[in-house]
């Protein structure tokens, strides 16, 4: 149930994000998320141990769009993923950002980071840059 590394990074980007909260529903929202992950990852391991028996074209390959809060840093989808799997699978994360000029240094920081596998920039909405909570 729990998994220090991605308690520590939820619960900072829970903080970031959602400042003023209390200890006990800080505590909630991790919580909901692991139960989310856990949902998806079961998912996803359910289709593909059908693909494996053959129930599935077998040149066939899962994609799955969780949202990139669910794939960053290997933890939250992916981890869990390869922990129903003793990590007998090959997962690839892509992280889509929108990119503005002004906010380089963000991208340079998730690639730095490791946040995923690859990081896909869009165009920037007519709305402007999305808010970040960093």
């Amino acid at each position: 149930m729990d998994d220090p590394a991605y308690r520590a990074r939820i619960v900072d980007q829970l903080r970031r994000c959602h400042g003023g909260g209390t200890d006990e529903s800080y505590r909630m929202m991790y919580e909901a998320s692991m139960v989310r992950d856990e949902g998806m990852a079961k998912t996803l391991v359910t289709r593909l141990e059908d693909l494996r028996r053959g129930k599935i074209d077998s040149r066939s390959m899962i994609v799955s769009y969780t949202g990139s809060g669910h794939i960053q840093y290997n933890l939250p989808v992916p981890k869990r993923v390869a922990r129903r799997l003793s990590a007998d699978v090959k997962q690839t994360t892509i992280y889509l950002t929108s990119f503005d000029a002004s906010r380089t240094s963000e991208v340079q920081d998730f690639i730095r980071e490791q946040i995923a596998d690859y990081i896909w920039l869009t165009p920037m909405s007519g709305k402007g840059p999305p808010a970040r909570c960093r």
